[in-house]
């Protein structure tokens, strides 16, 4: 089994827990790889390369760039996780525990589920893969501002500062849209959502009925609002009650195509990634992911719904 551990992971904190890790593993006599990156692309050659289960040790970013490792190897294997980072929504979609010790009991039972990913293709034939959401418009912008602010602001504060930042900085753009093959044109969008986990990033979330092998993404375009009327809705945001709203488009689909009107920063797992347009494909089951469910056990994000 590899560990493949982010050293910047929650702004450099995240290594506190490694100790711990090293040390629990160690005691077991189980053999294996602990493996620091050097940079996000490092944690994904090394997860693609390696054989066996591999286990990311870190936040969102880390799991991000792990799972893609994963999907790209000739032979996928199955991944864990051990979190280190700041806003667990990968964790708390799929019921993986961030209690250190309770993650780690998780990684060494090594019980699996397939779920599902998102594959994303670039207009360049690029391709990526997300296990959470794809998002256009306002979310890159979101992003690097939480990213780097987090560790001054704290994690719901930065995010939501983050989110003010970019509706006072952000223009709306048009989209042609095809969800499984039907074409429409959108006008004045502020941000286009492809969700697979409704938790969006820092409690921020959209109430949907989606479950992590269900087979199921939801395109959510928020469109035609003003400035005012957006910093008005945050609120919505965080109940997830924005996606009752009848002006907005949403939708179950499988596949989808986004052309827009510009050149619009791509963001996915909490990272930009790119750039627009793009094609986005459901890949059911694609991901043995270890975790821990059990019939009676209540999943900590549905009590929200």
């Amino acid at each position: 089994m590899r560990f493949i551990a982010n050293p910047s992971s929650k702004s450099g904190k995240g290594r506190k827990l490694w100790a711990f890790w090293k040390n629990a593993l160690a005691e077991t006599g189980m053999p294996f790889e602990w493996v620091e990156t050097r940079d996000s692309v490092h944690a994904c050659l090394l997860a693609r390369e390696y054989t066996g289960a591999v286990v990311a040790v870190g936040g969102d970013g880390t799991i991000n760039q792990v799972l893609n490792g994963v999907m790209m190897s000739e032979n996928p294997a199955e991944m864990g996780v051990l979190y280190a980072g700041t806003s667990p929504d990968f964790c708390r979609f799929h019921n993986i525990p961030t209690d250190p010790e309770k993650a780690l009991q998780v990684v060494l039972q090594k019980e699996m589920e397939p779920v599902d990913v998102l594959k994303i293709i670039f207009s360049d034939q690029r391709k990526c893969y997300a296990g959470c959401s794809v998002n256009i418009g306002m979310g890159a912008d979101v992003a690097l501002f939480a990213n780097r602010w987090r560790r001054f602001l704290g994690d719901v504060p930065g995010t939501g500062v983050g989110v003010v930042k970019s509706i006072l900085r952000h223009s709306p753009f048009d989209a042609e849209i095809s969800v499984d093959g039907v074409e429409r044109v959108f006008e004045k969008i502020n941000h286009i959502f492809i969700i697979k986990n409704p938790l969006i990033a820092s409690n921020l979330k959209l109430n949907l009925d989606i479950k992590p092998n269900d087979g199921k993404m939801y395109v959510f375009v928020l469109q035609k609002m003003k400035k005012i009327e957006l910093l008005s809705s945050i609120g919505r945001f965080y109940t997830g009650k924005i996606v009752n709203d009848a002006r907005f488009f949403v939708a179950r689909c499988r596949n989808i195509s986004i052309r827009t009107s510009c050149v619009k920063a791509v963001e996915f797992d909490g990272d930009p990634g790119g750039s627009t347009d793009i094609s986005v494909r459901l890949v059911p089951g694609a991901l043995n992911l270890i975790k821990k469910m059990t019939a009676n056990e209540e999943v900590p994000w549905m009590r929200n719904f």
